[in-house]
């Protein structure tokens, strides 16, 4: 039962402000901040700014008081509407999570780990100087969850000294390493690095970030969209790539299909922006075989409740629902919960700041107290 709520602005890890929800009920007090993205789709909940929120915040308050808490999602879509535009999905998303921590809270624990999926390298709108947003890691035969995360910060850490030994060290939003390399050169250097962890590499290309007017203006070139299914293709073959996102622009199903038929189960073609974890776009893509993977961001759906109906349907579809953090991230675990009581076989999480961290080490804290904890097969 909710016997109160209350919220209060805090800061994410861009500075941006965001809002902290404190949950109530017969179990306990629970919080839950609301992450924020960079590279936002046009389909994701708006966000509302602190002032607005103040306003709406003694309304949605009164709804939902004395509610059960698995009511508390119904109750934020009725009231929410389109997009959750009339309370704020960051309003929305902060509620839910505190109000799912406390259902949690009274459950079983869940024994399959995700395995770490980790940028390392960035750029895109992340910031950096190349046009794929993410260079990514993660580990191929990890026995424990420890393990899983050392491998990801140990080349994190190799990349990190490679770029300041050449004299351009730096970091993005993620805390990913930012190189002043082509997208050929970066691949070329993680490949090589991640074979020696036996680790696999991935791409997030966030193609939304650089199509216009049907091309993708993509390292110093423009490609039509079939040359650009081509490219992509070849980078994949070329550099091994195991795991690939948002390789084309959130409408396109067209070439996210053809790539999928292309590299069958040999490579996640994974949709984020695609998709915004939105059930009706997942079962469009479903219906098209458009995507063997699908990015899973709760705040991309407004509550956890559609977030998890998402999953439900990614599994039903034979898709691997991929957990993922958002660029705007906080000191909150819930993404980590969530994605062990969602069964996401990866996380999405960088290895750099305290607000990562906490994912991590959350994870690495509970695996400690469950009985015959193992980590996902992928």
């Amino acid at each position: 039962m909710i016997e109160d709520l209350s919220v209060v602005k805090v800061f994410n890890s861009r500075g941006e402000e965001t809002v902290k929800v404190y949950a109530h009920t017969d179990a306990g007090t629970f919080s839950s901040i609301a992450p924020g993205g960079a590279s936002k789709s046009s389909f994701e909940p708006v966000y509302l700014p602190w002032r607005e929120i103040e306003k709406i915040f003694p309304e949605v308050k009164k709804r939902l008081a004395g509610r059960k808490e698995e009511e508390a999602d119904r109750i934020l879509q009725k009231i929410g509407g389109r997009r959750f535009g009339k309370i704020g999905g960051n309003l929305a998303i902060a509620i839910s999570q505190a109000c799912w921590k406390s259902l949690w809270s009274t459950e079983r624990e869940k024994s399959i780990f995700p395995v770490p999926l980790s940028n390392v390298i960035g750029g895109g709108a992340h910031g950096g100087f190349t046009s794929i947003q993410e260079f990514l890691v993660f580990p191929k035969r990890a026995k424990t969850m420890e393990d899983a995360i050392a491998t990801n910060v140990a080349i994190w850490k190799e990349i990190k000294s490679i770029a300041a030994a050449r004299g351009y060290y730096g970091k993005n939003d993620e805390g990913a390493i930012v190189l002043r390399e082509s997208e050929e050169k970066c691949l070329e250097l993680l490949s090589g690095i991640a074979e020696r962890y036996d680790a696999s590499i991935g791409v997030d290309v966030a193609a939304t970030q650089f199509y216009e007017r049907g091309a993708y203006s993509f390292s110093e070139r423009k490609y039509k969209r079939e040359e650009f299914v081509d490219k992509i293709a070849e980078l994949i073959t070329t550099y091994g790539i195991k795991y690939v996102e948002d390789p084309f622009h959130e409408r396109d199903f067209e070439s996210f299909a053809e790539l999928t038929r292309k590299f069958g189960k040999r490579v996640i073609v994974c949709g984020d922006d695609l998709y915004s974890t939105n059930y009706l776009r997942l079962k469009r893509g479903a219906e098209r075989k458009a995507s063997s993977g699908i990015i899973i961001k709760p705040n991309q759906a407004g509550t956890v409740s559609l977030a998890l109906k998402a999953v439900e349907l990614a599994r039903k579809n034979n898709i691997v629902p991929v957990a993922s953090h958002r660029s705007g991230e906080s000191e909150d675990w819930f993404i980590a919960e969530f994605a062990l009581r969602a069964c996401c076989p990866l996380l999405k999480c960088s290895v750099s700041g305290s607000e990562r961290f906490a994912k991590w080490n959350y994870l690495m804290e509970k695996w400690e107290r469950v009985e015959k904890a193992r980590m996902a097969r992928i």
